[in-house]
């Protein structure tokens, strides 16, 4: 029986330690739901606060739109407007006085060497020179006469040694082929020696003649390339050359008051029949071209109050402030004088930077 006992005290033993076992587990478990309780909680709170700071910290970073500097072409000018005409006109003067009977060409007419362009009568130069009191007669009535060939009227008031109107016709000739650019007299008219009947170009070249303001023409220059646009030929585009350059300057009345201009005569070198003579243009004439230029656009450029310039320059997600030199604008943009250089990132929307100057690029840019 001795085996009996031990092999119960063995087994009430073995049922304490699993009676003891089955407590410490059970306290174990209980204890290890604690942590988890408390570890999710910690997680909770760091998850929540995570949330919460980076809704602070993106609510103080800007998306922004940037810009890569790079070169570009720019192109000064200086603009004026001017009117139409043909270019290497001549005048036909009167040789004698003369009265006008027929013009039988118009402005914008070709004609060729020898065409006849005006029928008038050589009136004596002494009968010109008596007044109308001296003639008893008004001048409206010489004039009248001399329109309807009436000399008789005349012959009867004034010494007939001093009035000579020959009955015949003098021709006055195109002297070369040419276009009529001008005809500044009226069938009618009475015409004084080295009076201009017609104007006539050699060639159908035309031109366009400016009033440069003095504070300009210094920096034009002969042979610089023009620009040239004007309602009258609506979308389309001429090119032209600075053909000559006035050596003086004359006074003009402007919407600021006198100032001194100077003309400048511009050639047009692709002339056709849509730009007409008389048609007001618009002239850039090009001072100055430059290739490597820095050009940011407008929205891009900020001034501070004491006028100075300042771009916001993209570095590793942050909005860096520059000061820069602006210089002349342009349609794409402002051109940076210094401040910048080419490669770097400029801000497009430096408006949306907030104070953290921390920003962020949006989409289209990556």
């Amino acid at each position: 029986m001795p085996y009996a006992k031990i092999i119960n005290n063995i087994l009430k033993n073995d049922n304490n330690t699993l009676e003891k076992d089955s407590k410490n587990k059970f306290y174990s478990g209980v204890r290890l739901m604690n942590i988890k309780k408390i570890l999710f909680s910690v997680i909770a709170v760091f998850l929540l606060c995570t949330v919460i700071a980076d809704g602070y910290i993106k609510s103080n970073i800007a998306n922004v739109d940037v810009f890569v500097i790079g070169y570009s072409k720019t192109e000064d000018s200086v603009v004026s407007n001017g009117t139409v005409e043909y270019s290497n006109t001549n005048s036909i003067k009167s040789k004698e006085n003369y009265m006008i009977e027929e013009i039988t060409v118009t402005p914008g007419d070709e004609v060729k060497a020898g065409d006849r362009l005006v029928i008038c009568k050589t009136i004596d130069s002494d009968m010109l020179a008596v007044s109308a009191s001296e003639a008893g007669l008004s001048n409206e009535q010489i004039i009248a006469a001399l329109k309807g060939s009436d000399y008789s009227l005349i012959s009867e008031s004034i010494d007939n040694t001093k009035l000579e109107v020959s009955n015949e016709d003098v021709v006055i000739c195109a002297e070369n082929d040419g276009i009529i650019t001008d005809m500044p007299i009226s069938e009618g008219d009475i015409i004084t020696k080295n009076q201009t009947l017609v104007k006539m170009s050699q060639n159908s070249d035309k031109q366009i003649v400016l009033n440069i303001n003095e504070s300009e023409i210094s920096d034009i220059t002969k042979g610089q390339q023009v620009n040239i646009t004007g309602v009258g030929f609506k979308d389309k585009k001429y090119s032209g050359t600075v053909e000559s350059i006035s050596p003086y300057a004359e006074k003009a009345n402007t919407l600021l008051g006198k100032c001194a201009t100077v003309k400048v005569t511009v050639k047009i070198n692709d002339a056709d029949n849509d730009i007409k003579c008389g048609y007001t243009a618009k002239c850039s004439i090009i001072t100055n071209t430059d290739n490597t230029s820095l050009v940011v656009p407008y929205d891009a450029v900020l001034y501070n109050n004491d006028g100075s310039a300042y771009v916001y320059v993209y570095d590793k997600g942050y909005a860096r402030k520059r000061v820069v030199e602006a210089g002349n604008e342009y349609s794409e943009g402002i051109k940076i004088i210094s401040g910048i250089k080419k490669g770097e990132i400029v801000i497009n929307t430096p408006r949306e930077i907030t104070e953290s100057g921390r920003v962020l690029l949006n989409k289209k840019h990556l």
